[in-house]
């Protein structure tokens, strides 16, 4: 049997070109087979490596590039990929795009709110019981880890809780979706992480263990000649909790003793 890849219609391939399609020779002999995408119209037919149309979900192979899941959806009932509408599949609603793509949505970890000079999280159970210079909390998930230098601690998706700006550096508090690393323990984590700032920075101290508002972090902190980021890492629920401090080298330990007053938040 002949595979052959069926890929019409330039325009629309390159949105959908992640899934995974294959090409085999053969002899010229035996019979030929389709497998892949295959335009029909304004839309599209997919064949799977048996020769059959399918139908219902397809998931593209590598994504939308930033860690978020692709799928698109072929309709039973004609075999045609949807497209720029908003179908209620299952009991639930999905809007696709023009070239008929689904992104799933990013998963987020619960944030937490900074009311009366204050921020906590019953969630991640922290707390700066007095805010020190200014604050910023409305951020969405972000793509600050999902670059292909972040593959060995699995390009996380991030949730953004906390920014807040001082006299010394910046503290931040996020949480990474380690679903595609859900070994990977805290101390791992924060050493690999390290080790991959290190390239840029220059300097990495080793993971220790410190305490935070009760519980157990590793710490790690990598240095430049002006510039120092210090990393406090816990795994809680599939996600990383990362408390960071950036500043310059000086004030280090200041930064160090803002995050050492954080509080339970419960």
């Amino acid at each position: 049997m002949k595979l052959k890849k069926v890929m019409l219609m330039a325009a629309l391939a390159a949105a959908i070109g992640s899934v995974n399609m294959v090409t085999a020779l053969a002899d010229e002999n035996e019979t030929e087979t389709k497998y892949g995408w295959e335009g029909s119209g304004n839309t599209w037919r997919y064949y799977d490596s048996n020769g059959n149309l399918k139908s219902g979900w397809i998931k593209a192979e590598d994504g939308d590039g930033r860690g978020n899941d692709v799928w698109y959806y072929i309709d039973p009932s004609t075999n045609l990929m949807i497209y720029n509408t908003t179908r209620t599949i299952d009991g639930v609603s999905y809007t696709f795009s023009d070239d008929g793509s689904w992104v799933a949505p990013v998963q987020t970890a619960p944030k937490g709110h900074v009311t009366g000079g204050r921020y906590y999280n019953t969630w991640s159970n922290l707390c700066i019981p007095q805010i020190i210079g200014t604050t910023e909390s409305d951020f969405e998930a972000a793509d600050q880890y999902t670059g292909g230098e972040y593959a060995a601690i699995g390009s996380p998706s991030l949730t953004h809780d906390l920014y807040m700006s001082t006299d010394f550096g910046d503290v931040e508090v996020y949480y990474l979706n380690m679903k595609n690393k859900q070994d990977m323990d805290a101390q791992t984590f924060a050493n690999t992480l390290a080790g991959i700032e290190k390239g840029q920075k220059g300097q990495a101290t080793t993971a220790e263990t410190v305490t935070i508002a009760n519980q157990q972090y590793s710490k790690v902190t990598v240095s430049g000649k002006k510039t120092s980021r210090t990393y406090y890492c816990r795994k809680q629920d599939g996600y990383m909790v990362v408390v960071q401090t950036t500043g310059r080298t000086k004030d280090v330990a200041s930064l160090n003793s803002i995050v050492m007053s954080m509080t339970t938040a419960q």
